[in-house]
């Protein structure tokens, strides 16, 4: 958690002052106090909540950035991390890059162009076949 119990009671004091405030114009002097209570109770809980959310992610934040500059020097952290490298992974890409990338010295190996096979069209359709289709489909 971040912070200290102050901060809670702080929380408390300005969440029951305003319920005070606001509610003692329209309630007794009893009901008012009482509701500030409650206010009090509610905004010190909240605020235990809210230091640990605080704390969760800064806690994360910081776990996250000491584990990337030195991943041995905490055992806390041990567990909490997936490393999604497979060891020998960056030494084969940098082999394969190296074997793609340098230029190759036998002779037989020449550019050859791509040749594609060539479209086939149909051959010419009749325009009376193409009429019947076109009032055949505009029938329906």
């Amino acid at each position: 958690m971040i912070g200290t119990h102050r901060w809670n009671l702080v929380f408390g004091m300005i969440a029951m002052i305003f319920t005070f405030l606001v509610s003692v114009s329209h309630n007794v002097l009893w009901t008012s106090l009482i509701g500030s209570i409650y206010s009090f109770l509610i905004a010190f809980i909240m605020g235990f909540f809210f230091r640990w959310v605080l704390g969760t992610v800064v806690g994360m934040k910081d776990m996250h950035l000491n584990v990337q500059s030195n991943p041995e020097d905490s055992l806390m952290d041990k567990g909490n991390n997936l490393d999604m490298t497979t060891p020998g992974e960056e030494e084969e890409i940098h082999r394969i890059l190296k074997d793609h990338l340098t230029p190759q010295k036998e002779g037989d190996d020449e550019f050859v162009p791509l040749n594609p096979p060539k479209l086939v069209t149909k051959e010419k359709i009749d325009p009376e076949d193409l009429a019947k289709v076109l009032r055949h489909l505009s029938e329906e």
